[in-house]
């Protein structure tokens, strides 16, 4: 006669396991989700001089003059501040302006829109938290500042070091 054997510690185990995470709440990060009204709230407490509604606005932030774009359906935000025409710009520039997109923009680019060269913060607006605009805000701003000198959005510099 066979012997039937039947894994119950092993799927008492599983069942327990399951219990236990079914009823473990997600975490508050996971829990909250950028939106349109909230980007707008925010940008309001860090911004001057807001402007605009529904996914559009124009601003300043530490004087430097910006727009915020948010589009929830394709779940994407973008902040931009134009910093001159690039008809003007020669090889070298545009090299050194590569260089630094590397190494010294983090979380920002330089990036050449409509013929204007552009200080640009990209990132998913589900996934945005009020820390990651504020640091792309300021970053933003880094860049058109240091334009034409360091070009860096701040003062930690990533990648490799040219010898």
């Amino acid at each position: 006669m066979k012997r039937r054997t039947t894994p119950i510690p092993a799927l008492a185990g599983c069942l327990l396991a399951a219990l236990f995470l079914a009823g473990t709440p997600p975490s508050a990060a996971a829990q909250a989700r950028m939106t349109v009204p909230e980007l707008d709230r925010l940008l309001g407490d860090l911004a001057a001089g807001l402007k605009g509604d529904n996914g559009r606005w124009e601003f300043r932030f530490t004087g430097v003059p910006m727009i915020a774009l948010a589009d929830e359906r394709a779940d994407r935000m973008r902040v931009v501040s134009f910093i001159e025409e690039g008809a003007g710009l020669d090889r070298q520039r545009l090299l050194v302006i590569l260089r630094a997109n590397f190494d010294r923009t983090l979380d920002t680019r330089y990036a050449l829109s409509r013929g204007f060269l552009a200080s640009i913060f990209l990132h998913p607006l589900s996934a945005l938290t009020g820390p990651e605009l504020e640091s792309g805000l300021k970053q933003v701003s880094n860049l058109v500042r240091n334009y034409g000198g360091t070009y860096s959005s701040g003062g930690v510099r990533f990648g490799l070091e040219r010898r």
